[in-house]
């Protein structure tokens, strides 16, 4: 990763700040591919960084960070199938319930080997930006089929959420959708905290 951002400095004169650096290996985790479309958002694609005379930020890094997650720039979509196989849900899905789960230590070493969780114990997903983006893997493709007044944020004048309209539309969005949604996504444990996120997203 260090090479990396070197790299990118050596040609072009264009710094990291230490705390840029930090923030890339914590949201990483110097998982390769992360890293490289990472750096590659913050360095190039990026309008505020774009000036080589300018250093790249710790919040240059979250804003890179942040574009990746909402165009869904990640090879998650790639690894979507291996999410449905049994032994990948026995070891993700309780992580995204914050339950216990009943898998083996094959299962787990089979998901490390995927690289969906850290490599080392305790058992986690194996990076920030996989925790912020798992989530919406398996409820993915049924955001795509949500009707588009289903996507409106409920929003006073001032800017402010309209919470009652806000909970009284999930809740109707959760009796309609929950049980297939949860069936289709074959994470029934997680399932409601899926749908929740699918709503929100």
């Amino acid at each position: 990763m260090e090479a990396l951002l070197g790299q990118h400095s050596a040609a072009t004169g264009q710094l990291f700040e230490l705390e840029a650096v930090a923030t890339v290996w914590g949201q990483t985790r110097e998982q390769p591919w992360l890293v490289n479309a990472l750096a590659q958002e913050v360095c190039f694609l990026a309008r505020a960084v774009r000036e080589r005379g300018t250093a790249i930020s710790k919040r240059n890094v979250f804003e890179a960070r942040e574009a990746l997650i909402v165009r869904r720039e990640t090879h998650l979509d790639q690894l979507a199938d291996k999410l449905c196989e049994p032994q990948v849900r026995r070891v993700v899905e309780p992580l995204l319930s914050g339950g216990e789960g009943m898998h083996s230590t094959f299962d787990v070493e089979y998901v490390r080997d995927l690289g969906l969780v850290a490599p080392k114990p305790p058992l986690q997903i194996a990076n920030p930006i996989y925790g912020e983006v798992l989530p919406h893997v398996p409820t993915s493709v049924h955001v795509d089929e949500m009707p588009e007044q289903r996507m409106v944020w409920y929003v006073e004048a001032d800017g402010s959420l309209e919470l009652d309209k806000l909970l009284t539309a999930f809740q109707d969005f959760f009796r309609q959708n929950s049980e297939h949604w949860i069936e289709r996504a074959q994470y029934t444990e997680a399932g409601p905290q899926l749908v929740l996120q699918a709503f929100l997203h």
